[in-house]
């Protein structure tokens, strides 16, 4: 099986309290397990989101889209595992 793939991510701090970021992936899987999760097409990626930090931990907005029209926004409270 042969797969590549590659990211990007950009990051703006204007304070210590806020952070701003945009992502961007892409990649291919050949000869995939399974065609539904994979395809045969390279699939592009793409995020954008901010991140504040408060007394009660960081909160966090995203939004991301891929070109399978797939997209979603998350919002967490806390910090990642």
């Amino acid at each position: 099986r042969r797969a590549w793939a590659a990211a990007l991510e950009v990051t703006f701090e204007p304070s210590r309290q806020v952070r701003f970021y945009a992502e961007s992936q892409v990649g291919k899987v050949e000869d995939a397990v399974s065609g539904a999760d994979f395809g045969t097409e390279a699939i592009f990626g793409f995020g954008i989101g901010a991140e504040a930090s408060l007394p009660i931990g960081p909160l966090r907005l995203e939004y991301g889209a891929n070109s399978a029209n797939r997209d979603r926004i998350d919002l967490l409270l806390g910090t990642r595992f």
